[in-house]
């Protein structure tokens, strides 16, 4: 299987597409197994032990795509790259059988895959992934917040919507710091966890009276909880970060005449390392 013996057989694996985050990732699998890049022409000079895909004899084991693996549903997502990557061209450098790792695969890129006869595995579906993901995630959008806030975070009306794992990142570091936290969520045991970390609770349908009297609004529910409706009743100075995955939970689509725009980190990339534990963990 994947990742449990390296070296044996000569384990090769491609990477194609991703940033630099992926790039570091591949560094450190390529102490472990022979790996070859893909879409990095534009990179630089490559870390110790990647070699360009040119230099590839024959066909990897294995095949390591980016976090989401395409923005279309088509092609790559492949920043340094020095021209478009179909997901379909590159599929037959893996050999049968062989095996392909991407974050966020979707259902389509999937079956593509064992279209063409090979083992599709999300990453990004590991729990343990998703748990250490969390951190930088909520360390992310508390960084946004002390910038862009005028205020310190002491005291500060902090409302949370959602209860899962980036939500429970938040809470206990928002609370680390005396901001005033409230976590709303539909779920009544993620309110009962909330609750346990010593947190006011809100019950998702209640938002309507009380959005207003929150300086800070984060959401990390991936769907339109936060209408356009909802929006207009924020305080003036309210700050809304948005950290839930596309299509996101905010309405601000609706409403562009409002001057107040959700913020969405920068600085919340999945670091290296939790990647390559992740790569390490994925069995085939």
């Amino acid at each position: 299987m994947l990742f449990e013996n390296p070296r044996a057989g000569c384990e090769t694996l491609l990477l194609a597409g991703g940033g630099q985050r992926q790039m570091h990732m591949a560094a450190a699998l390529a102490k472990k197994y022979a790996v070859y890049a893909l879409g990095f022409e534009r990179f630089g000079a490559l870390p110790e032990g990647i070699r360009q895909a040119e230099e590839l004899q024959g066909a990897a084991d294995a095949l390591i795509l980016p976090l989401p693996v395409t923005k279309d549903g088509v092609f790559i997502d492949a920043p340094y790259g020095s021209r478009t990557l179909r997901l379909t061209e590159v599929l037959p450098s893996v050999r049968r059988g062989g095996t392909v790792l991407g974050g966020r695969m979707t259902e389509t890129e999937r079956r593509e895959i064992e279209r063409a006869g090979l083992i599709a595995g999300d990453y990004a579906a590991d729990e343990t992934f998703l748990l250490r993901n969390a951190v930088p995630t909520a360390e992310g959008a508390i960084a946004v917040a002390m910038q862009e806030l005028p205020v310190i975070l002491q005291g500060v009306r902090c409302l949370i919507i959602g209860g899962g794992r980036v939500s429970a990142a938040l809470q206990t570091r928002l609370s680390a710091l005396h901001a005033e936290v409230t976590v709303s969520a539909r779920n009544p045991a993620e309110l009962a966890r909330a609750e346990g970390r010593g947190m006011h609770t809100l019950p998702l349908a209640a938002l309507g009276s009380v959005i207003g009297t929150y300086t800070l609004v984060i959401n990390t529910v991936p769907a339109q909880v936060l209408p356009a409706a909802l929006l207009a009743k924020l305080r003036e100075d309210a700050l809304v970060i948005d950290l839930a995955s596309k299509p996101g939970g905010d309405g601000f689509g609706e409403k562009q005449s409002m001057d107040r725009l959700p913020r969405k980190p920068e600085k919340c990339r999945i670091p290296q390392d939790i990647l390559c534990c992740a790569m390490e963990r994925h069995k085939a």
